[in-house]
């Protein structure tokens, strides 16, 4: 599996190094951990030495922003498209939010995992059915396009979803989607209703936990964030439970190494 934290500005690189360590202390051996950067954006003292710390990879990607209206809907959605063309074949990514952070391995189902490897892509629905409403939003859907409204927070996917993340790339493009709400999750859940409605795996919300974080959560994700972590209590509670999760996870190796 290769996971990918994506990441931009001071505040978020400050989140995705956190999030990225404790991605990788859970790591299976085949697996690999990055965070993904706008290409000739600086990276910080903090998210460089926490890179050699725990041993996870720094990547950029071509970044085109285009306008300056809503850079984070441009920039995952260039990310995805770019990040999921480097897979191989038998590869799944797990893509996601800086605001992340790990508690236990990550570990799919066979099926999930043939599933997903055959181009349907996994996330896990919202805490709220956010489906506008009002019919006359350009982002409306009808009740009978609506596939279950998902948060955009951590996605599995494969090479062989591109045509589906292409689509998401070339709608977020469009003036309709460059105001409003949620940002690329707005597009996703547009784009699965509308053009690929059969295309959405649902997973197990253990993978992509919103609300307080149980004994199943595998990610625990501080949401809500949408482009101004930095300004929120939110932002703290994040590195704190990463904090946190490190600590557990180190003192559960030393206490195996003593026996």
């Amino acid at each position: 599996m290769r996971i990918v934290i994506m990441a931009s500005g001071a505040d978020y690189q400050e989140a995705a190094a956190a999030a990225a360590s404790t991605f990788m202390v859970q790591a299976a051996d085949n697996s690999s951990v990055c965070v993904l950067l706008p290409e000739n954006e600086p990276i910080s003292r903090n998210l460089e030495s926490r890179s050699q710390t725990y041993g996870f990879g720094l990547e950029s990607f071509p970044f085109a922003p285009g306008t300056q209206t809503n850079l984070t809907l441009h920039l995952k959605c260039q990310a995805f498209v770019w990040k999921l063309a480097q897979l191989a074949p038998e590869e799944i990514a797990l893509l996601a939010d800086a605001d992340t952070c790990c508690l236990k391995p990550i570990q799919l189902s066979p099926t999930a995992r043939k599933q997903i490897l055959r181009g349907r892509v996994g996330m896990v629905p919202d805490i709220v059915d956010r489906h506008f409403q009002d019919a006359k939003s350009p982002w409306y859907l009808a009740p009978n396009e609506r596939s279950p409204y998902v948060n955009s927070g951590v996605i599995f996917a494969a090479a062989t979803s591109l045509p589906f993340f292409a689509k998401v790339l070339r709608l977020s493009r469009q003036p309709r989607f460059l105001t409003g709400p949620f940002h690329d999750q707005k597009v996703i859940n547009f784009a699965f209703g509308r053009h690929f409605p059969k295309l959405l795996l649902v997973m197990e919300d253990k993978f992509n936990t919103i609300s307080e974080s149980d004994r199943k959560t595998v990610i625990a994700h501080f949401a809500g964030g949408a482009g101004f972590l930095g300004q929120q209590s939110r932002a703290k509670d994040h590195l704190r439970k990463c904090s946190e999760a490190l600590a557990h996870t180190f003192r559960k190796l030393g206490n195996c190494g003593n026996h």
